[in-house]
Formats: structure tokens, sequence, C-alpha cells
């Protein structure tokens, strides 16, 4: 009886959103964007929660895509750069890496493109596990580097540049071609995640889908009638929206939301969420259902 009350009980409170929905469509368009501006304004909140309890660390790449818009460009070692650092957060928490950045430039030689293709994977492998840089694939990213090496440089003998390379398309198509095995293109050890994380090291605005995202924007939690967990085409459309109502970044919103969840940061709305803690719940699906439940 008392699981039936509830049901119902959420059932009207979403029901009553519903209503609020139809009726703002109604007024005038002012009103229409305040109302959007409310479904968004949880980002700040969260934002100031990590900010003010030292949740979140500056990773640059706000300040890479800025820079990009301004008209910066990289260069081939600086998109070695990129890659490498891609490949070292396969999965694994960033912050075991960040401790150890100044010592990952000078194992690749501050990213000398020929020395770098030179010298055997084996070298790179045992460095950056004496460091615990690793990961699962670490032996066989390392060995095939000197491979995506050469595909940088095919690449950048077809476009110009391997900057002309990133766009010269949308950032979804650059990532389909680098991840896809039926790509030309096709990176080693390269899925859409890790290709993602590449195009933001280089300054490309977007977001990395990942498991804390993924879980973050499904259905039951943030996301608006996205799957559970949500898919990486949701993840990419939900953070652009709000990008764009925000004025927030894709890379920003991103950092966000994985800071918010992940080990060691916030680790609010990971597997088991600790809705208790969490500022935005009453924006949340799973915090409407747990504050109906106490009704």
């Amino acid at each position: 009886m008392r699981l039936k009350t509830l049901l119902m009980k959420v059932k009207n409170r979403l029901k009553k959103r519903q209503n609020e929905d139809r009726v703002s469509k109604t007024r005038p368009q002012e009103n229409i964007q305040e109302k959007e501006e409310t479904h968004i304004e949880w980002i700040f909140f969260m934002k100031d929660f990590l900010e003010k309890n030292n949740h979140i660390i500056s990773n640059g790449l706000d300040e890479r895509v800025v820079e990009r818009r301004n008209g910066r460009k990289y260069s081939m070692s600086e998109h070695l750069k990129g890659l490498i650092g891609a490949l070292l957060t396969n999965q694994r928490p960033w912050v075991g890496i960040q401790p150890h950045l100044a010592k990952i430039d000078i194992i690749f030689y501050d990213y000398d493109v020929e020395k770098v293709k030179s010298t055997p994977g084996a070298y790179f492998t045992r460095e950056l596990r004496a460091i615990k840089c690793g990961n699962r694939n670490i032996k066989s990213q390392m060995n095939n580097l000197s491979a995506n090496i050469s595909m940088m440089e095919k690449i950048e003998e077809e476009f110009g540049s391997m900057d002309e390379f990133v766009t010269s398309a949308p950032a979804t198509e650059i990532v389909k071609m680098m991840s896809d095995y039926n790509s030309e293109y096709k990176f080693k050890n390269i899925g859409v995640a890790l290709a993602w994380e590449y195009l933001k090291n280089i300054g490309i605005d977007g977001a990395k889908p990942d498991v804390h995202l993924y879980r973050f924007f499904g259905g039951d939690r943030m996301g608006n009638k996205n799957r559970i967990p949500a898919t990486a085409q949701e993840v990419y459309d939900t953070v652009s929206a709000l990008s764009k109502k925000s004025g927030l970044s894709m890379g920003m919103i991103d950092s966000l939301v994985w800071h918010y969840c992940a080990d060691g940061f916030g680790m609010i709305c990971a597997a088991v969420p600790q809705c208790n803690r969490c500022v935005i719940e009453s924006y949340c699906k799973k915090g409407l259902i747990k504050q109906v439940s106490h009704v």
C-alpha cells in the first residue's frame, strides 16, 4: 500500500511539471527564455560547490578552447602531447596522472616527434610504470605509438597539418575518423572516448563520453528522455545544448560533471549516488523520487 501511495505521489509530481512546461509554451518569448534559464541553473550550483570545496582541478582545457577560438594553432609536437595525454587517461583516474606531468614530459623527450618515433615502446612502458602512470593497455599503446605517429605524418601530408585535419569537419566526424575501424585514418588504441580526450587536449570543444557522463545524463538522473545510461550521442547532444544555454564551453561542463562524480573529487553522483550531499538534488529525477518518498 505504501509503495502504491509513493508511486502515485511521484506520478502527480511529474504530471505537475509537465503541466508547467505546457503552460510555459503559451507564455511570451521572454518568459520561455526565463524558464530555460531556470532549467540550467543547476550547472552553476554544481560549479560553486566544487570550487568552494576544492573538488576541481584546473586542467587548462577551457583556456585551450578560448585560445583556439582566438586563432591559436597547434604544432605537430603539441598534437603528439595531446595524443599521449589522451592515451594515459585510458581506464584510470586522472588524479594519479596529474602529479607526474612534468616527469611524463621528460620521458617523452618534451614530445620531440622524431625521437619519440624512433624509441622502442618498451622504454616508455617501463618508465611510465615506474612512476605508476600505466594502465591496462599501456604496453600495446606504447608499442603502437610509432605507428600512430606515422598516421599523423600521413595526415599532415594529405591535409597540410594535423591542425588542418582536426578542423576540417565537425568534431563528431573527426572522432569517427580516428576511432572507426573502417576509417583510413583509424588510430591504434583510440576509441571514441580517447579521440574526444585528444581533441579536447588541443583546444577542440567537446565532451568525452565516459562512465560518469553516461550515468549522470541518464534518463533516471539528469537526462531528459535519454536512455539509462545515456548513449554517447545523447551525452554529446545534452552537453551541447547546455553549453549554448549556459555560455560555458562543452569542455567545462564535461569537467564539472566529471569532477562532481569521480573518486577523489566530488564523489557525489557515482554508481551509488550520495543524494544527501547533492546540491542539485531538486533538479534530478532520483532526487525528486527521494523527496516525494519522504513527504
